[in-house]
């Protein structure tokens, strides 16, 4: 079995994103708000050496990047991120 090809979205410092890729693989972005060119194929450049040297966040690590987006997801669908604790300790949802 051929190893996956990889994908980076890398952010900068002001929250703009570049993506980089394994040669080969091929980028899609899909943006509703753009209905006109709603899905569009990137032009990924080559993943940097490096890049990828250090820690990887994953989901249940309890990380920021896991609390953020345990946010945005609360946020999605309407329910509260946070959640009332009690002298039990039991959250309230």
């Amino acid at each position: 079995m051929d190893d996956p090809k990889l994908v980076v979205i890398y952010y900068d410092k002001d929250g703009w994103p570049t993506i980089y890729a394994d040669t080969g693989a091929e980028v899609y972005s899909v943006d509703e708000r753009v209905p006109a060119d709603r899905i569009y194929r990137n032009s990924p450049q080559q993943i940097p050496d490096g890049m990828l040297d250090g820690p990887v966040g994953y989901l249940g690590d309890k990380s920021a990047a896991e609390v953020r987006a345990h946010r945005a997801a609360a946020y999605i669908e309407g329910r509260p991120h946070l959640t009332v604790a009690t002298k039990e300790g039991q959250g309230d949802e």
